[in-house]
């Protein structure tokens, strides 16, 4: 191993090669798959269905992450709802806007039809 940024002098450990033989194929020590830097993330879909499929025995690792990734997956179905009600009601302050400024248009149509019906 070196030190390259501080111009320290190459650091050797005695055990190296024992760690290595031992920590190799360790997933959390040498990753499987590299992550991407890809600029457009994936999105996906989550629907509460998925949350009513029972999870067989097989399908569920002996780790506790499955109650975390089933909260998870809970917060974010309740986000995507708020997000959906939210949007939906921005949809209709806007239709609402639209509706009422169509009013004065035709409001000001008429006054204006009058006044050149005068002249």
């Amino acid at each position: 191993m070196s030190n390259r940024s501080s111009g320290s002098a190459t650091v050797h450990f005695e055990y190296f090669n024992e760690f290595e033989d031992i920590f190799k194929q360790d997933p959390i020590v040498e990753p499987t798959i590299a992550s991407s830097s890809r600029p457009n993330p994936i999105t996906f879909e989550l629907s509460r269905d998925d949350e009513e499929m029972p999870i067989t025995q097989e399908q569920q690792p002996n780790t506790s992450k499955p109650k975390k990734n089933i909260k998870l997956k809970n917060a974010l179905i309740d986000l995507n709802e708020v997000l959906r009600e939210s949007e939906q009601n921005k949809e209709k302050r806007h239709q609402e806007l639209i509706s009422l400024q169509k009013e004065v248009l035709q409001s000001y149509n008429n006054i204006m039809e009058k006044l050149l019906e005068k002249i």
